[in-house]
């Protein structure tokens, strides 16, 4: 929703504190609009008693009233708009229009652009941008941009509200023009190259030949027919059906596989910490989408699952750019019990349903990763104790963990900031216990820690390398 505000003197209002404070609480005040009607006031009480200061009031009074004429047309008429590409890609530099539509002959002055770009952060983390013009001329539209880095992370990201501050030639009144309408922006992810081992059948296992063929090419299994489109091979025109329907005829044959590969996404928020790009979701993002890529690359069907979605697995471009839209919007899933988490109980009710989804919609011959923060603690003890359930049900299990404090707690403020630092101080030997534990229980595990210091594509690409 667009509205104009133009300040009235009760927005100018006047503490009473100590004097060590007293400009600073109330520096407004001396703007000068309170200014001049402290003047007319003043001028006003005194012409009553004197007619010599009637002229003064006279003439403040009629420079006050001028400017109230000029800003009232201002915001009538005057258009302040914001344009952008909808549609970006991580790490891409972007370039952020505004335009001021000024259609009167009174030229503006001192204009403030703030605006909230969620899909980019500043060093300090920050995401409210701030332009400063001189003026913008009469009867002419002025032009600013600025470039950003779109470097806060994947999915969905809000832009606004966004504010543009302005005044009268005189610098009296001030107005302001608010677009409080939440706009989005997609930031498709930017996938990391990775090191996956092959996944193949052990030849010596009783569940052999489940799997389809291991080799590149066309299966030999018939699937289907349908109406010839461009580009396909002529090898695979059906002539007699093409004869009977008077139109060209191709046979569809299924397709090769060397394994199905799913990746399960931890999304409970009570071990989860960070935000934007530096979050242990958006590093599980990456992780899992760089899996996805070069799983494909060896002929996988590839799945997904987490608490809140299940997409079985599939081959395919389309299915690989459907799982990419899915994991780069995802978020976190929130659940009763999400207070601090040294405060609450863990609930272990949500690890036994996840294993269950495992059960019921994954194969065993499939090979299994799981993308998992490390906050030493019940929530995630108990997923590692389901992981372990289905490793002795036959499943294959590959462990990545995500970690580190160090990066996070520069953005991190207030009580969350305490407690994680208290686990920071014993993450390296809590999370050698745990790495232990894991192999002892016949699951392969990985460590991705996170560092805002250095290259993501470097960590991702030993995302997989067994510790």
């Amino acid at each position: 929703m667009k509205r104009v505000k133009i300040k009235k003197f009760k927005d100018y209002k006047f503490e009473f504190t100590g004097p060590s404070r007293l400009l600073s609480h109330n520096y407004r005040f001396l703007y000068p609009r309170p200014i001049i009607v402290i003047f007319i006031f003043l001028f006003f009480s005194m012409s009553l008693f004197n007619l010599e200061y009637l002229p003064y009031f006279i003439a403040l009074t009629s420079v006050y009233f001028y400017t109230v004429f000029v800003a009232s047309r201002h915001s009538k008429s005057v258009e302040v708009k914001r344009v952008y590409n909808q549609k970006s890609k991580e790490e891409r530099d972007e370039v952020f229009n505004y335009q001021i539509k000024n259609p009167y002959s009174f030229k503006l002055d001192n204009i403030l652009l703030i605006d909230s770009i969620q899909s980019s952060t500043d060093q300090r983390g920050k995401s409210e941008y701030y332009m400063h013009l001189e003026n913008a001329n009469a009867n002419s539209i002025t032009h600013e941009s600025i470039e950003l880095n779109m470097n806060n992370g994947m999915g969905t990201k809000q832009l606004g509200p966004f504010v543009a501050v302005t005044s009268d030639p005189l610098g009296i009144h001030q107005i302001s023009f608010i677009d409080s309408a939440h706009k989005q922006m997609n930031i498709m992810p930017k996938v990391y190259p990775t090191k996956v081992s092959n996944t193949k059948p052990d030849t010596l296992s009783n569940q052999f030949g489940l799997f389809d063929s291991h080799t590149k090419g066309e299966n030999v299994n018939f699937y289907s027919t349908r109406e010839y489109t461009e580009g396909d091979n002529v090898k695979k025109i059906n002539w007699k059906l093409s004869l009977k329907n008077n139109k060209i005829i191709v046979n569809e044959f299924e397709k090769n596989i060397n394994g199905t590969t799913y990746a399960i996404l931890i999304d409970d928020n009570r071990i989860h910490f960070g935000s934007g790009r530096i979050s242990t979701l958006e590093y599980c993002k990456d992780i899992i989408l760089s899996l996805f890529y070069q799983s494909f690359k060896h002929h996988n069907s590839l799945g997904f699952l987490s608490h809140q979605s299940i997409i079985k697995a599939k081959t395919g471009v389309q299915h690989v750019q459907s799982l990419e839209r899915r994991v780069a919007n995802f978020g976190l899933k929130t659940f009763d019990r999400s207070q601090l988490y040294h405060k609450g109980k863990a609930n272990l009710k949500e690890a036994k349903n996840l294993e269950r989804k495992v059960i019921h919609y994954v194969n065993r011959t499939s090979q299994v990763y799981m993308a998992i923060p490390f906050i030493s603690g019940k929530v995630f003890n108990s997923y590692i104790e389901s992981a372990k359930a289905l490793t002795k049900r036959g499943y294959t299990i590959h462990i990545v963990i995500v970690y580190g404090f160090r990066s996070v707690l520069k953005y991190i403020e207030g009580e969350n900031r305490i407690w994680l630092s208290k686990f920071q101080a014993t993450i390296k030997e809590d999370l050698t216990v745990k790495i232990e534990y894991i192999k002892k229980s016949g699951m392969q595990v990985s460590i991705v820690e996170i560092d805002d210091n250095m290259k993501r594509g470097k960590f991702i690409k030993e995302a997989f390398n067994v510790t």
